[in-house]
């Protein structure tokens, strides 16, 4: 697969010369394979831009086209007789911290939450208000924040950091009400179990932990029964049949019904249902550790990205291979859902859109400073961060 860098400014470019801020510009565009993402490898073209009558012109010395879609801040990339779609943000928001290593945005998107490499956090505002002031909290973990999720209510957060400690969070004012400690592995992900009374938890250790968050107690340890072992890399919680009709604790709250994806170091995929703890299914390994997963219940499909490049979507019903499988062919980051796309990042901090049916590209995220490794998706809107200051909205 290829993929495609563009000048970060290129929209403020465009927008100079379609206002007459000067009469022509120009902007650089990377085209790169995936397999030479790691060694920086690239082809670079520069795009000349100009306005012939009202209309803006794209030019090329070398016959590469460029010309705007018909969707707002939509592009299309044409090189070698090979097109590109391209997708511009809709909007970002300066941060004023780089390097982070954990990112959330809330459900009804107008808060976020970085964690940094120093385990610091910052809680924020996803609009300009001067008065949003972000809340941070200097010391929130004694080294990198791993991971971060927002309760659905959007004003209460939960993070992981390599301190093998997970806490909650008043976002409003940065205080930390309950502290959960107990596994022996680096923790990889967390879920949210319905409005967020529990939550599951995995690890490197090989377990997923289900916690109460009113005592802070470990109601339930899951472990994959070939290989217990075998470190737990990725989560997700879906929709699922269950064997009993009562929950085992009564420190538990919608844990009935549910089933626990849970992604392998081996790349196994194994399922549980959360309300019985048994092991339902295992969806064999595609020979690379599980990065990301994402569950569609109503479908009873699970999309999931392996760390070596590989994107799959596996049909439940039919689990002894996946239903489509592509090889991206460069190591992947995470991954996010939306209701007709999924979007990927590879380490590198390139990330691209692709259909959910055909796992087929359909729009490489320009516009940023390439450094972005982490996504997040909210309906069919996704968020990204990374390496600077800033998040970018598509």
């Amino acid at each position: 697969m290829t993929t495609v860098s563009i000048q970060p400014s290129f929209l403020d470019v465009i927008r100079d010369v379609k206002e007459g801020s000067c009469a022509e510009d120009s902007f650089w565009v990377n085209i790169i394979s995936s397999k030479d993402l790691e060694d920086g490898e690239s082809r670079e073209e520069i795009i000349n831009v100009s306005m012939q009558g009202d209309e803006l012109s794209f030019s090329n010395d070398s016959g590469v086209k460029f010309e705007a879609s018909k969707s707002p801040l939509s592009y299309k990339l044409t090189i070698d007789g090979r097109s590109h779609s391209l997708r511009a943000p809709v909007k970002t928001i300066a941060t004023g911290v780089s390097d982070t290593s954990a990112f959330d945005i809330s459900p009804n998107e107008d808060r976020y939450i970085l964690g940094h490499t120093s385990g610091k956090l910052t809680f924020g505002y996803t609009s300009a208000d001067e008065s949003n002031a972000p809340v941070i909290v200097q010391e929130a973990h004694l080294s990198s924040v791993i991971k971060s999720l927002f309760f659905p209510s959007g004003k209460v957060a939960l993070t992981a950091g390599l301190d093998y400690q997970i806490k909650i969070w008043d976002v409003t004012d940065g205080s930390c009400p309950r502290l959960f400690s107990g596994h022996k592995g680096r923790i990889t992900d967390l879920k949210m179990v319905e409005r967020g009374r529990n939550f599951i938890s995995s690890s490197a250790d090989g377990t997923v932990k289900l916690w109460d968050c009113g005592s802070g107690n470990n109601i339930a340890t899951l472990r994959r029964s070939q290989s217990i072992k075998d470190g737990v890399t990725a989560l997700d919680i879906g929709v699922g049949e269950t064997s009993i009709i009562q929950a085992k604790s009564t420190y538990e709250f919608g844990t009935l019904g549910k089933n626990v994806y849970a992604g392998h170091e081996s790349g196994v995929v194994t399922i549980f249902d959360l309300a019985s703890r048994e092991e339902s299914l295992a969806l064999p390994s595609q020979r690379s550790a599980v990065v990301s997963l994402g569950a569609v219940s109503e479908e009873n499909t699970l999309y999931v990205a392996y760390e070596e490049g590989t994107v799959a979507s596996w049909d439940l019903r039919k689990p002894t291979e996946p239903l489509v499988k592509v090889d991206l062919e460069a190591e992947l980051n995470s991954m996010a859902l939306g209701s007709q796309s999924l979007v990927v990042s590879y380490n590198t901090g390139f990330v691209v859109e692709l259909d959910k049916c055909t796992l087929q590209s359909k729009a490489v995220m320009v516009g940023t400073n390439d450094g972005c490794r982490l996504v997040t998706g909210r309906h069919n809107t996704f968020y990204l961060s990374g390496s600077d200051d800033v998040i970018y909205k598509y």
